[in-house]
């Protein structure tokens, strides 16, 4: 008991922490965005401005937290204020590329669009924190109107300085100017660069937007004399403000050389056009998460597993499938919608035996006892999430936690009254006449259930009811406020996190084809809440991870034991030594790597994926 209620307050402290990482308000004098001591990763997904969900899924997907965030607006659109604050909410700075499209230059610079620019330099101004804007980008290049071969230099640098001018005087002193080229040369591109230059009173930063389009390109052929040619001229910090590596034989070499490049010339960072273009070697998929290698690799390791493994190989895949299907519901819960329970193993327990009433008194095959049993934990999340209007905390965990006792009495109760005093046996499912026993059939069931799982949870957090649940984890009231409907999205959670775990004893019960009460002790809920706590809070990949490692653990414990010498003496201490190493690996995580394995593993990512050496995160930068 002691033990349980340790593990409900850090799962307590654990949420009202998250919900006081409030950004800064905006009642700070205006300042630009300071110059970064070490080189800072920005990105570009296509939807931006109208979605940050595209940076969301670079993020998950490359481990790294881009500290710029860009979006394309043409002329005459307005601030993408809502983008600006999301970038701003996820420690990033927007940078804006206005792009003057239906509009000259000369129009520009004689005062033609005054209103349109002071309206935009107004919302900047509101906005109050630090961006990032560029006006006509790559300007030295023939491929835009206002750029080389349709308009001069002088006119170029005229509009530039009318822009400049008029946020100025507008008061946005939170703009940082960002002036970019292409670091095209030959034909179709202007021979000097310091033609186009504004003068450094009206610039900020400089840029070159670059891409390796063949498996030739280096650092050195594509930003080298660039960069010699603008520190001609200026001293200004120097960001690699829009490239990407194509579909080269050398991709991954490129990669670490462009980030290497990007250190040994001390520029201030990369922004990563990560857009899947299909026209020719200039428009290729950029995308660093497009790698169809990659996930062929991973696809056929994971059909091949059960075919190649031992049966207890086999065996341990099925258990960390169906501990992965708890724990995503328990995410849901805890990590999404900042509801504590410790009422999991009584949901398991609803599930299984569910399944086992109905298969001995009814002879149901499992296509009404999955069901009925996904039914039963839906009604029993009703009844035990009506708390959770009430009450918080630890009077919730300890609410929950009657949902555990309540089910075991009533499965122990009908298991002494109808004879089946050491457990319910239940015999394996069937398709028409085949029964299905067999332990590959079963990784690929389990495996199924498990991907379904994670698809729908992804599906419920990007949808309104994911952005509910978390509104109402950060801070309930403001939620409210907002017009969240706070009982009914808090029921909802409930319902769903139940039914899911439901069927997962359901699950549970057919793979095993036994049900009894033992199965299903106070520990089992400790082990959930601490597949969330170690795999990572509020992150689903951390609820996978955190299952794996806490069903796989234990067997490690065993295999190190008797690994040692005279290991016949500890195979009484076996039971005990796991225990004890369970609780400090929970301390540890705890105390040391609050993230949880998600937080391991995405700096790993960025590691070896995109900055493969140590570095200090930039000073001054937003963290």
């Amino acid at each position: 008991m002691r033990r349980v209620t340790i593990a409900a307050m850090v799962a307590a402290v654990l949420l009202t922490a998250t919900g006081c990482l409030t950004p800064l308000t905006s009642q700070q004098p205006l300042t630009p965005v300071p110059t970064p001591a070490n080189p800072v990763v920005g990105v570009y997904e296509p939807g931006a401005p109208g979605s940050w969900s595209g940076i969301g899924e670079f993020t998950g997907t490359t481990g790294v937290k881009p500290r710029i965030a860009v979006y394309y607006s043409s002329w005459n659109e307005p601030f993408g204020m809502s983008f600006a604050q999301a970038a701003w909410d996820h420690d990033a700075y927007v940078l804006v590329q206005l792009e003057p499209k239906g509009v000259t230059l000369a129009s520009i610079a004689a005062g033609g669009s005054d209103a349109y620019l002071r309206s935009y330099a107004d919302a900047v101004v509101a906005f109050g924190h630090p961006v990032i804007l560029s006006f006509g980008h790559e300007m030295n290049g023939n491929w835009y109107s206002w750029g080389y071969g349709y308009t001069s230099p002088a006119t170029f640098v005229a509009a530039w300085r009318h822009v400049v001018r008029v946020f100025r005087a507008a008061g946005a002193a939170n703009v940082t100017w960002l002036w970019v080229v292409n670091s095209i040369e030959g034909e179709g591109a202007a021979s000097s660069l310091s033609q186009w230059w504004p003068g450094a009173a009206w610039v900020s930063w400089t840029g070159i937007a670059g891409y390796y389009y063949q498996a030739t390109d280096t650092f050195a052929s594509v930003f080298g004399s660039t960069i010699a040619d603008i520190r001609t001229f200026s001293r200004a910090p120097l960001l690699i403000a829009e490239t990407a590596v194509g579909t080269t034989t050398e991709r991954e070499s490129q990669i670490d050389a462009l980030f290497a490049g990007v250190r040994a010339e001390r520029l201030a960072g990369v922004v990563w056009f990560d857009a899947a273009q299909h026209a020719g070697p200039y428009h290729q998929d950029w995308r660093l998460e497009d790698d169809p290698d990659a996930l062929a690799a991973f696809t056929t390791a994971l059909l091949a597993f059960p075919f190649l493994a031992s049966p207890f190989q086999v065996d341990l895949a099925c258990q960390v499938f169906l501990a992965c299907i708890g724990s995503l519901a328990l995410m849901l819960l805890t990590g999404y919608a900042g509801q504590i329970s410790l009422g999991h193993a009584g949901l398991i327990a609803a599930g299984a035996f569910t399944v086992g009433i109905l298969f001995r008194e009814l002879n149901a095959p499992f296509w009404i006892t999955l069901p009925a049993a996904g039914l039963i934990g839906a009604m029993l999340g009703i009844v035990f999430g009506l708390p959770s209007l009430r009450l918080r905390g630890l009077y919730l965990a300890v609410s929950t936690l009657a949902l555990h006792f309540l089910v075991i009495y009533v499965g122990g109760e009908y298991e002494t009254r109808r004879g089946f005093s050491t457990g319910i046996v239940i015999d394996p499912p069937k398709l028409g006449s085949i029964s299905i026993s067999d332990g590959r059939a079963w990784y690929f069931i389990l495996l199924a259930a498990a991907v379904a799982t994670m698809l729908l949870s992804l599906n419920l957090i990007r949808a309104r009811t994911g952005r509910a649940w978390r509104a109402i984890r950060a801070r309930e009231t403001v939620a409210e406020a907002l017009g969240i409907g706070i009982a009914a999205y808090k029921l909802l959670a409930f319902v769903l996190s139940s039914a899911i775990t439901a069927v997962a004893g359901a699950l549970f019960a057919y793979y095993r084809g036994f049900v009894s009460v033992e199965a299903f002790t106070l520990f089992l809920t400790i082990q959930y809440v601490a597949m969330v706590i170690v795999g990572g809070m509020g992150s689903l990949l951390g609820a996978v991870l955190g299952a794996a490692f806490i069903t796989i653990f234990p067997y490690l414990i065993e295999g190190a034991l008797m690994a040692l010498p005279g290991a016949q003496r500890f195979v009484s201490l076996v039971f005990a030594v796991n225990y004890a190493a369970f609780g400090l690996v929970m301390i540890l995580f705890l105390v040391f790597e609050p993230l949880g394995l998600v937080g391991i593993w995405r700096r790993v990512q960025s590691y070896f994926v995109l900055w493969p050496y140590k570095h200090r995160p930039a000073a001054g930068m937003r963290r």
